[in-house]
This record gives C-alpha cells, structure tokens and sequence, in this order.
C-alpha cells in the first residue's frame, strides 16, 4: 500500500494550508505537491521505478517528507537511514537496501566521499545543501523539473 494517493488528496483539498513547518520556512500543500511533483520527475529520469528503493541519510528538514512522498508518487520504496550512523553502518544498510538513488545531507559528504567505492547499486548520489564531486545539489536537481502535477504509480497490494 502506498500512501501518497492520500497526500494527493490533502494537497487537492487543503492547497493553501500549511504542509510543512521548519523554522521560518513555511510549505503549504500546494508547494509541496509541486516540489514532490519536480523530485518524482527526476527519480524517474534517473531509472526509479516501482519497488525499486531510494535512500535518504539526513536529520529532520523540510525535504524528508516531499522525499518521501516522491519516491510513493513514482511506486519506490523509502530506505531512511538514522542520522547517528556512521561510515560502515551506513556501507552495510546500503549494500543490503540497494538503493538506485541515494540522498543526503551536505554534513555527509565527507562521510559519503569514505565510502562511496563500496557502493555498487547507487546510480545517482543528491546532496541536501553543498554538492561534492560527482554528486547533484537537491535543489538544481528540482529546478530542472517540471512542478505540474504527476500522478502517484499504482501500487499493487502484497500478497
């Protein structure tokens, strides 16, 4: 089950209220939907298709949810990795995860940088904030992306 027919439809319903709160940054509804809208877009265009697993390495910020509900829109699975973890743990869930794409916060690229090598199913690595060598910004990955709205892949029930 997937739950992002269901922010669908809070996004649909209640567009001018607020969504996300983190500090002075306010997302209504509707901007999340757009942002999720842009990030689906880009998983997409980066190979993700349903069950396939996107991971993301960072303590709470306003992109987790839209991240979340992004990897739902395009059928993928959400791996989230405990911001306290550190180079060989995070190696170890990865490897085991096999995430397509992975993002994470700009604290980590140092930490990512260590460990990269070891890291053979991910295609496309996304920092939240200052990107490293090889690695995109979160936000330029979103400003190439179209905002209109993108329906959530069906996802079939486990049987």
């Amino acid at each position: 089950m997937s739950f992002a027919p269901h922010v669908e439809k809070s996004c649909q319903s209640h567009p001018h209220k607020n969504c996300v709160v983190q500090g002075d940054i306010r997302l209504t509804f509707a901007q999340m939907e757009e942002r999720a809208n842009r990030l689906a877009r880009a998983l997409a265009e980066m190979g993700v298709k349903p069950g396939d697993r996107v991971a993301i390495f960072q303590t709470n910020c306003f992109q987790f949810p839209e991240t979340m509900y992004a990897v739902g829109k395009v059928g993928g699975i959400f791996v989230n990795l405990n911001f306290r973890l550190r180079g060989e743990e995070v190696s170890y869930i990865l490897n085991n995860s096999t995430p397509k794409v992975f993002i994470f916060g700009g604290r980590y690229v140092e930490l990512v940088k260590g460990i990269r090598s070891n890291l053979p199913s991910i295609r496309n690595y996304i920092v939240i904030g200052q990107a490293g060598a090889d690695m995109e910004s979160y936000d330029s990955v979103l400003a190439r992306q179209s905002p209109a709205p993108l329906a959530s892949v069906p996802v079939k029930p486990d049987t």
